[in-house]
């Protein structure tokens, strides 16, 4: 095992911690081999997560049983199927809206590929329309 830097050290000695905790790091240095060396010296069980899937896909091939690895995403869907308020999602639900405007509108169906990719746009960019009541 390499000498551990200065800033690795300092992340060990947390694992004695009950809490919650965090580590940002630049790419390639070294954030995998650290979370797993913490894992391996952390006396309680804990869960080690990441925003990016192929990233949980590598802790969960490294981290310690006790630390199984899960996507942010995979644990907010897990929490919301788990609080018995889950919805099946509707993957047509843009589609089925553009349908219904186009046939209200009379227009020319050939629109409707143009109105779901001008909605994917406004939902990316956080434009929503104007309440009405307001």
């Amino acid at each position: 095992m390499p000498t551990p830097t200065p800033q690795q050290e300092a992340f060990y000695s947390t694992a004695s911690l009950k809490t919650s905790v965090g580590l940002k790091a630049r790419a390639g240095t070294g954030k995998t081999f650290s979370e797993q060396e913490w894992a391996n010296r952390a006396k309680g069980t804990g869960l080690a997560t990441s925003f990016s899937k192929s990233t949980v896909e590598e802790l969960a091939k490294k981290m310690p049983s006790k630390f199984p690895a899960k996507g942010l995403h995979a644990l907010g869907r897990q929490a919301i199927v788990s609080s018995g308020k889950y919805t099946k999602l509707d993957t047509s639900k843009v589609y089925n809206i553009a349908k219904d405007v186009v046939a209200a509108a009379d227009a020319d169906w050939s629109l409707t590929p143009q109105i779901m990719k001008l909605v994917s746009l406004a939902k990316t960019f956080g434009i929503t329309p104007s309440n009405p009541k307001s």
